[in-house]
């Protein structure tokens, strides 16, 4: 999401620059825009390297509030929270949990920092935090999703399930499903993402996949098993139901 509005910027004529550790990724990028590294890996290394830096910029996006807290103290220039999901629930420590929540209040209530949510559900949970909360609506285009339709429907017994280590994405309970059902319906098993290392039961890792080939094997596959424990916006389980297929999640 955070490529699809930074190419929306470029092709309307903003000067785009986005900082990273690393980019893996499928999508395309705007050739305006410019890639700028960060030299310190992982969440807490970008976190560190802002707090170091100077970004010369009109408004900074981030999806991290603790980033966007500690922007807008040392830039001093416009900052806008990007809420893709609650942060909150990437992590299971207690103490970690209640400083992200600190930052909520501190970034989007204290310091007035103006958030963008991708659903209403979203924009209620920010609304907790702070008051400037807007809400640009994440969706799909149905008609990319027709020439997949009946094309290898229903093939096998295969259920799909996006692995990634976030605690966030309920890979250890969607485990915990796949160990229960397996003994009795012996499913296929297709994991798309990180190489699943717990599950102890025959499956077949697909790893990243592009759009077109993550749309082809989620229409090829039976059922969607998606156990995050929080999304912000469930697209992979919208994904499955425009193309047909049935998806298992949770009620968060």
């Amino acid at each position: 999401m955070v490529l699809a509005y930074a190419n929306y910027m470029a092709e309307e004529g903003h000067d785009v620059e986005i900082y990273l550790s690393e980019l893996n990724t499928f999508f395309s990028i705007d050739p305006r825009i410019n890639i700028r590294k960060i030299p310190i890996k992982g969440i807490l290394g970008t976190i560190l390297w802002a707090i170091a830096s100077r970004i010369k910029a009109d408004v900074v996006v981030t999806d991290i509030v603790v980033l966007a807290g500690i922007l807008r103290l040392s830039s001093k220039k416009g900052v806008l929270y990007f809420a893709q999901g609650n942060d909150i629930y990437h992590y299971s420590n207690r103490f970690v949990r209640r400083l992200i929540e600190f930052f909520y209040h501190f970034s989007l209530g204290g310091l007035s920092i103006p958030c963008v949510a991708v659903s209403r559900r979203l924009a209620v949970e920010m609304s907790r935090y702070g008051h400037d909360i807007a809400v640009v609506q994440n969706g799909i285009d149905l008609s990319e999703y027709d020439r997949y339709i009946g094309e290898k429907n229903g093939f096998g017994r295969a259920v799909l399930m996006f692995s990634r280590s976030d605690y966030a994405k309920g890979v250890d309970v969607g485990v915990e499903v796949l160990k229960s059902v397996w003994a009795t319906l012996m499913v296929d098993i297709w994991i798309i993402g990180e190489k699943l290392q717990c599950l102890e039961l025959e499956s077949r890792a697909l790893g990243y996949l592009t759009p077109s080939k993550l749309m082809r094997k989620l229409s090829e596959a039976g059922v969607l098993l998606n156990p995050s424990r929080h999304e912000g916006f469930g697209l992979l389980v919208l994904e499955a139901l425009a193309l047909g297929k049935p998806a298992v999640t949770t009620k968060t």
